[in-house]
């Protein structure tokens, strides 16, 4: 008995070994197996040759984030207004013809957090590739250069919370 005793005070113990308050990992799409994220949205784990990329300059560079700006309105290069609105509401023009996936809120907290530098990059890239539903309309940027997709990158960031 007091052997039993004993394993239940080690287990009413374990909950507070450290794992309670660890940091939660950065996010970068949902980790395999998970098909849900912190903001209730599915999607793939950035591939590894995107997880390891890494921007030019600080995504918060003023000059980066108006270049990311500029093209995020440049109907004939990127042209994201199109679906998700001047302001990143996700309130564009097309937008309305889109329920499920609904276009993001590009100014969510929720999904500013749930998702790394690196899956906004490889969904701008690859948008085809990092579909999660076959029907998901996202066009990304995939002929824009690393520093163009990093722009975008740094804009997308600069929008939370607007």
């Amino acid at each position: 008995m007091g052997r039993g005793l004993l394993m239940l005070g080690f287990v009413a113990l374990l909950p507070g070994c450290g794992g309670a308050n660890a940091p939660a990992p950065e996010p970068a799409g949902n980790a395999p197996g998970t098909p849900v994220s912190r903001d209730g949205v599915e999607r793939k784990p950035v591939p590894a040759e995107f997880a390891a990329k890494q921007p030019p300059r600080p995504l918060t560079d003023t000059a980066l984030i108006a270049q990311g700006k500029e093209l995020y309105h440049d109907a004939a290069r990127a042209n994201c207004t199109l679906c998700h609105g001047d302001a990143g509401k996700g309130d564009g023009f097309l937008a309305k013809n889109y329920e499920d996936p609904a276009v993001p809120d590009l100014t969510s907290v929720a999904m500013h957090e749930s998702i790394s530098d690196q899956y906004i990059y490889w969904r701008l890239a690859r948008p085809f590739e990092s579909k999660v539903k076959d029907y998901s309309s996202m066009n990304g940027f995939p002929t824009g250069s690393e520093e163009e997709l990093w722009a975008l990158v740094a804009y997308v960031r600069s929008l939370k919370e607007k």
